[in-house]
């Protein structure tokens, strides 16, 4: 996954993004993540678009944080997205987390656009590639991590020590900074 990421980086780089990209390595995941771009001060209407190689099979969890402004999330499988041909748009209202998590059926390629519908907007968009019959949940759900299926860094719902990754613990009452609600418990 990680060589294909870094197919990404001219893209990134043309558009003016600075992007960061961690794996398992890095950041205590324990299925690979990768934190894809992040942006500041994101004027109102803006739109970004870029592309990544799926795998079949394989769940993607597509997570924007936004902490400024209302920048929303457009995904599409297999043909470029917009503001009016998309499969996923959470379109939340606001500074929130939306998640869009897919399972391709076939290799290819998937797209993502964050559009700010207000702005100026700060935002973060991470993808993470996900264990598709582990997590019940999208990220920050009740049913997201588990004893038995744990989560990594900065994931969560845990209820425990015991449903986060080797060397991460569950802290009570910390999602309002990951844009979830203020009760999520989040594995660090």
């Amino acid at each position: 996954m990680r060589a294909r990421l870094f197919d990404l980086l001219p893209l990134l780089l043309l558009a003016g993004l600075a992007p960061l990209l961690m794996g398992p390595e890095d950041d205590g995941c324990l299925v690979p993540c990768y934190e894809l771009w992040e942006a500041t001060d994101q004027v109102t209407d803006k739109k970004t678009t870029v592309s990544f190689s799926v795998t079949a099979g394989q769940r993607y969890d597509i997570i924007l944080r936004s902490t400024d402004g209302d920048a929303d999330l457009y995904s599409r499988d297999t043909s470029p997205v917009n503001l009016s041909q998309w499969d996923c748009r959470p379109y939340l209202s606001g500074s929130a987390e939306e998640v869009c998590s897919i399972t391709p059926t076939s290799n290819g390629t998937h797209y993502v656009m964050v559009h700010v519908y207000s702005g100026p907007a700060d935002w973060n968009l991470r993808v993470i590639e996900s264990d598709a019959g582990c997590h019940a949940g999208a990220p920050g759900s009740l049913s997201h991590c588990s004893a038995a299926c744990t989560c990594g860094y900065e994931l969560g719902d845990c209820d425990g020590h015991d449903e986060c990754g080797d060397g991460l613990t569950c802290v009570q009452d910390v999602g309002g900074d990951y844009g979830w609600g203020s009760t999520v418990d989040v594995c660090r």
